[in-house]
């Protein structure tokens, strides 16, 4: 196995879904959620942006890809880590779904309380 620093966005989701796969489901419901309120309301996200990296376009199309995504494969994201960390934290689009987790450890009930430290520990 190779070193964390070593490790890119996929095989860091792929890790954390094998060896803490409790909050996974919970996960997947609380990014669709957020990716859907992104979508649907551009506007609201608009006016209160601060993020010089990216533009409001570009965050609100990584939403929709993830939002896509989850609605594609449903539950199946939730049984298989390579198709969870391949189809969420692939490319740009690890950058809304590590938000979604940075976002989900700190305002979700966890069943497992170390998710939260394998998050901040991964990304």
């Amino acid at each position: 196995m190779q070193t964390l620093d070593k490790l890119n966005n996929v095989e860091r989701a792929k890790l954390l879904f094998d060896l803490l796969p409790a909050d996974i489901p919970a996960f997947i419901d609380f990014t669709k959620s957020l990716a859907e309120q992104v979508t649907e309301n551009p506007d609201a996200l608009r006016e209160k942006w601060q993020t010089p990296l990216l533009n409001v376009e570009m965050w609100v199309r990584l939403a929709q890809a993830v939002y896509e995504a989850i609605k594609k494969y449903g539950s199946k994201l939730s049984k298989s880590g390579r198709l969870f960390s391949d189809q969420l934290f692939d490319g740009y689009l690890a950058l809304f779904s590590v938000h979604c987790l940075q976002q989900f450890v700190q305002h979700a009930e966890l069943k497992e309380s170390r998710f939260k430290t394998a998050v901040e520990l991964f990304f």
